[in-house]
């Protein structure tokens, strides 16, 4: 595989347990009706290619930057990924209140953090040839604080599919430490 990793079948499945996780506990039905909504399923191959992409170029300049250069790289991935959303709330013409630009700092500054780790762990020798299990250990652990953090926090009501995503979520973790 690219820059020589082996995909093992174990790892195979907990992607795929992990990706089986997403689905499940993603919001695909309407609000009002509580029917399927079609416009939403593009979400899903959408989201994967873009942190697909995004891994991807982590895990090339992982293997080729220097550690010194970790701050520059999120700095710029950031800054472009500031520049898209300023152009595209300007460009909708969509209003954005103080409350929501603090919510955003904040939520930016965890996800620089997230990838700043993300970075070191990358190098550490449990993960240097495996970076597959390392971006799905990552997203599944997120998907389950996320969903922890809105079942306690904001008291909201998990559907019968959120549990089986949060299942299938630990299960892909635990498949995924068994290489």
């Amino acid at each position: 595989m690219f820059l020589d990793e082996i995909l093992t079948f174990n790892t195979m499945i907990g992607i795929l347990l992990a990706l089986a996780a997403l689905i499940l506990m993603s919001k695909l039905k309407k609000a009002d009706s509580g029917k399927l909504d079609l416009r939403a399923l593009w979400f899903i191959p959408l989201m994967v290619f873009s942190l697909g992409c995004v891994n991807l170029w982590l895990n090339i300049f992982n293997h080729y930057g220097t550690p010194s250069q970790h701050h520059a790289f999120i700095t710029l991935v950031f800054s472009f990924s500031l520049l898209f959303s300023i152009a595209y709330l300007y460009g909708y013409r969509i209003p954005v209140s103080k409350g929501a630009i603090t919510r955003g700092i904040l939520l930016g500054f965890s996800n620089y953090c997230m990838f700043f780790f993300l970075l070191q762990a990358l190098r550490h020798e449990d993960f240097i040839d495996a970076s597959a299990i390392a971006y799905t250990l990552h997203a599944v652990i997120n998907i389950i604080l996320v969903s922890s953090a809105g079942i306690l926090i904001w008291k909201e009501r998990l559907e019968r599919s959120g549990y089986l995503g949060i299942l299938l979520a630990i299960s892909a973790v635990i498949l995924l430490n068994f290489r």
